[in-house]
């Protein structure tokens, strides 16, 4: 991987892929791939990757616990922390880690960007609980 800081243009494949009409993947802003780079440091679980045990996150194990006040907070913990050794070219602004009044879909909104410049962007991934059950005891 590049030097975070030497890095001038960030290229790769963005999350979700789309297809052109040519049937190659259609290019995106450095945004988008830096998105996929958090998306990928923040859902993949730690120790899965045979040559790079440290990356990913262990954020999936609050998915099974009930979302207390303490478990939104450790939430937030774990979404930076696996952004700093995940996605070293990515800056955190903020993490809101929001449950549904029925505790069973979660909201994550991040504001990031990039070392190299100061421009925010601001995405949610929407997280359904009963979902990752269903995946997981499968």
């Amino acid at each position: 991987m590049a030097d975070a800081a030497v890095t001038t243009e960030l290229k790769g494949l963005a999350l979700p892929a789309q297809k052109s009409p040519g049937g190659f993947f259609e290019s995106r802003t450095k945004y988008d791939v830096a998105w996929g780079d958090l998306m990928n440091a923040l859902f993949i679980p730690a120790g899965s990757r045979l040559m790079r045990r440290s990356f990913g996150s262990d954020l999936q194990q609050l998915l099974f616990e009930p979302l207390d006040d303490t478990q939104v907070q450790d939430a937030a913990f774990r979404i930076r922390e696996a952004a700093l050794s995940g996605a070293p070219h990515v800056r955190i602004v903020d993490v809101a880690v929001i449950p549904t009044r029925e505790r069973k879909t979660l909201s994550i909104a991040i504001k990031f960007s990039l070392l190299e410049d100061a421009v925010t962007d601001e995405r949610r991934v929407l997280i359904n609980k009963a979902f990752v059950s269903s995946i997981a005891a499968s």
